[in-house]
């Protein structure tokens, strides 16, 4: 078994800290193990730029779109296959209509994708904003998603 590190027990030795498992106070703490629920204790670094709800909150709503975007597009492309293999005739309007569906979900989808990249690959830049700006941007993104698919839905309906 490892010594006990020296930098916690001298951190706990006159503070007031909770377990962050049960909650205990480890005020005095002699070993590197909580005496109520034996959670193995380490000290580090945090930082309170680390909450990840508006971030995940953004990507979600791209991942929302991304979903849907591809359930729609299956629909679509299943419709076409069966006027494509249909014995009976089919207007080539009909035809022309599901690809321009196909194509606007399948663009929607690959760029609520591409979005969801940029956001991951960003993400550095998203944590050193301020928590007020993460969740104001979080919510401008929510919002420009839901109108966007609301307004070329619409599109597309008035089209069919």
């Amino acid at each position: 078994m490892s010594e006990p590190d020296p930098l916690l027990l001298s951190f706990l030795g006159e503070r007031d800290a909770l377990c962050p498992v049960c909650e205990y106070n480890l005020r005095g703490l002699k070993a590197d193990r909580c005496p109520e629920c034996s959670s193995h204790l380490q000290l580090q670094v945090g930082s309170e730029n680390i909450r990840l709800g508006p971030w995940v909150s953004a990507v979600v709503s791209f991942a929302l779109a991304v979903g849907f975007d591809a359930v729609m597009g299956l629909m679509v492309s299943i419709a076409f296959a069966a006027t494509f293999f249909s014995p009976q005739q089919v207007a080539p309007l009909v035809r022309q209509q599901h690809l321009i569906l196909m194509g606007g979900f399948l663009g929607m989808g690959m760029t609520c994708a591409t979005a969801i990249l940029l956001l991951v690959r960003r993400r550095r830049r998203w944590m050193v904003m301020p928590r007020r700006a993460q969740w104001r941007w979080a919510g401008v993104t929510f919002a420009s998603v839901f109108v966007v698919h609301l307004v070329v839905g619409l599109l597309m309906a008035r089209m069919l």
